[in-house]
């Protein structure tokens, strides 16, 4: 274990600790007092069996290869769901170089504008994002129903809710990122096309994103959230607060190693990033990582800590940026 990462590690156990109750002074003939526990914020039921469903449908279109015909089926989706809800969406159809030669990628964006007439919403400080496709395979490709289509499904789910809550809805933006997934091995030129497109935009520094919340795997059955060591401490004591009121501290745990995924170019630019996912998922990148493997409660308890998250508000300074880790 590396030295940052056995700091995050113990500032994680701290994380946990806080969340219990202190046990009374056995010299004190006082009667003990109840810890105060944060009150999640009122908003409308998130519907798990809902989110259940639209994982279940992305992952029976079959792998979403980027601009395979399940990618533009898949895409067809997440607008028709979001544009029903009031998201106004646009793509981002963009280029970009691999490792095997220049390829296609789409990323799908989306923030609230119920009236058709009205201006979107400038500037939204807080980023809700996860990737929808799924890796490119030389032998059976799996369908993605955790990596790839749970993410998006909560987040479709979070849409919904926050659909009833106009002024919070207007401060999130929703991107859906295409080529996540390397087509050898994660580096700094290999995978995560999508977000780094994203981030290349001049309206998203240095006044834009406050918070970004990436959700990856996150609905596998019994999933355990698991934190990568670059998570910034502010965000770190935000996620302990919601995971106390929301009765998860449980299922969070701390990776000893770091994780690539979709956070990485945010923390880059110094936006205070937050990665929820799975880390310990057995069935990634196989044949067998099937809708039959998603679990409701796994995906209420991802989508509940994202909306109080969302509800919390970013916090107040920016963390420092963070270089690519070591492949």
């Amino acid at each position: 274990m590396t030295d940052r990462a056995a700091l995050f590690a113990a500032l994680l156990a701290l994380f946990l600790g806080a969340c219990r109750p202190s046990p009374p002074d056995p010299t004190s003939t006082a009667s003990p007092q109840p810890r105060a526990t944060p009150t999640p914020t009122p908003l409308p039921t998130f519907r798990s069996t809902a989110a259940l469903g639209h994982a279940t449908h992305l992952a029976g279109l079959g792998p979403r290869i980027p601009e395979s015909p399940a990618a533009l089926e898949a895409r067809a989706y997440l607008v028709t769901q979001l544009e029903t809800l009031g998201w106004r969406t646009s793509t981002q159809n963009f280029e970009a170089p691999t490792p095997e030669g220049t390829r296609a990628y789409t990323n799908i964006v989306a923030r609230f504008a119920p009236d058709p007439k009205a201006p979107l919403p400038a500037d939204p400080p807080i980023l809700l994002a996860a990737h929808y496709d799924t890796m490119r395979a030389h032998g059976a490709a799996g369908p993605g129903a955790n990596d790839g289509a749970s993410g998006p499904a909560v987040i479709l789910e979070i849409a919904t809710v926050l659909a009833a809550s106009p002024a919070l809805a207007r401060q999130v933006e929703i991107a859906f990122f295409d080529g996540r997934e390397p087509l050898r091995q994660f580096s700094a030129a290999d995978g995560l096309y999508g977000s780094r497109f994203h981030l290349s935009r001049p309206e998203a520094l240095p006044s834009g994103f406050r918070m970004a919340l990436i959700l990856g795997m996150v609905g596998g059955t019994d999933a355990y959230f698991t934190l990568p060591p670059d998570t910034p401490p502010t965000l770190l004591d935000r996620l302990r607060e919601v995971a106390t009121a929301t009765g998860c501290t449980d299922r969070i745990t701390a990776a000893t190693r770091p994780l690539w995924d979709d956070h990485l170019p945010f923390l880059q630019a110094g936006i205070p990033t937050l990665l929820l996912t799975d880390a310990g998922y057995p069935y990634v990148r196989t044949a067998d990582d099937t809708a039959a493997r998603l679990d409701a409660p796994s995906l209420d308890r991802a989508g509940n800590l994202a909306l109080q998250l969302i509800a919390a508000g970013p916090p107040p300074t920016p963390a420092t940026p963070q270089p690519l880790p070591t492949p």
